[in-house]
C-alpha cells in the first residue's frame, strides 16, 4: 500500500509504501506487523514531524496491527522496529514538545 502526505495545495509532500506482514514477513491481509519498505520526503518538507505524520496515519488504517518496523539505509541498515504503545508514547512526546515550542 502506498500511503501520502499533501500539503494545503493538494501537492504530495511526502509518501509512504509499507505492507501489512504475518510473524514469518510474508504479506498477510491479518497481519500483525506493519513493514515499511520506503519513505519519501520532498526536501522542502523534511522534518521527523513528517515522518511521524505518515507513520501515524498508516496506523490508524491498520489498528489490527502491534509493531512497525523499518530498516535505515542511512544508518548501517540498522533495523528498527516499535510497538503500537512505544510508537504512541513517541508520537505524544513528540507532540508535548511542538506544542511548548509554539
Amino acid at each position: 500500500m502506498i500511503t501520502t502526505l499533501k500539503n494545503n495545495d493538494e501537492f504530495v509532500i511526502a509518501y509512504c509504501e509499507w505492507r501489512l506482514v504475518g510473524n514469518s514477513g510474508l504479506e498477510t491481509p491479518a497481519g500483525k506487523y506493519i513493514w515499511v519498505n520506503d519513505i519519501w520526503v520532498h526536501p522542502s518538507y523534511r522534518s521527523t514531524y513528517r515522518v511521524n505524520l505518515i507513520i501515524d496515519e498508516v496506523m490508524r488504517i491498520v489498528p489490527q496491527a502491534d509493531y512497525c518496523y523499518f530498516q535505515r539505509k542511512d544508518v548501517n541498515n540498522k533495523l528498527h522496529m516499535y510497538s503500537r504503545r512505544q510508537w504512541e508514547r513517541r508520537r505524544h512526546a513528540y507532540d508535548s514538545q511542538i506544542t511548548k515550542e509554539k
